[in-house]
């Protein structure tokens, strides 16, 4: 069989990866829209387990898969350009743009954000540069977004990756391979 195009059971996998990871970085986004507009924001995936923790996991079930993939099957470091290698012009904007995204919400997020929150007689504090006060509902309301905002913004491109890699780039198999010339 053609390496490029795999076996049977490699092409159901990459695209079970890619779908997996673009389910991802739906979620993600979803999550990060919501608390960049202050809606309200699920705290569990399912019962007992914290939403934030369901989706880190997510993140190593489709980024690992596209490392070991583009390095020939072992863990290890890889290029970006192995990574990115063959996929549209389009896709690597994507990436690129999405990529400036994380680090403008990752600044914005720090710089905005110093207070550090702790919890006293069931009330939340913050502590500021050694100052403490009392926040009301609506500010720890804010301050959950902001975390909400965090984390969800990370993950963005540590999911758009592995989704583009495994659907329209090397790591394609198959039916979305993109086609030689």
């Amino acid at each position: 069989m053609n390496a490029v195009q795999g076996s049977g059971a490699r092409v159901w996998w990459s695209k079970l990866v890619g779908i997996a990871a673009l389910a991802g970085f739906c979620a993600a986004l979803s999550i990060h829209v919501r608390s960049i507009l202050h809606l309200p924001v699920p705290e569990e995936a399912w019962p007992g387990c914290p939403l934030s923790f369901a989706l880190f996991a997510g993140v190593m079930l489709v980024f690992m898969p596209m490392i070991t993939d583009a390095n020939g099957g072992r863990l290890g470091r890889v290029s970006n350009s192995r990574i990115v290698a063959g996929m549209p012009t389009w896709v690597r904007v994507a990436i690129g743009a999405c990529g400036v995204y994380v680090a403008i919400n990752f600044v914005w997020c720090t710089v905005g954000h110093s207070e550090k929150l702790h919890f006293v007689d069931g009330k939340a504090v913050a502590y500021i540069s050694g100052v403490s006060r009392v926040l009301s509902d609506g500010e720890y309301r804010d301050y959950l977004a902001w975390q909400s905002r965090m984390w969800s913004g990370h993950l963005l491109i540590f999911y758009l990756v592995p989704a583009f890699y495994f659907l329209c780039g090397p790591g394609a198999k198959g039916l979305f391979a993109p086609r030689a010339s």
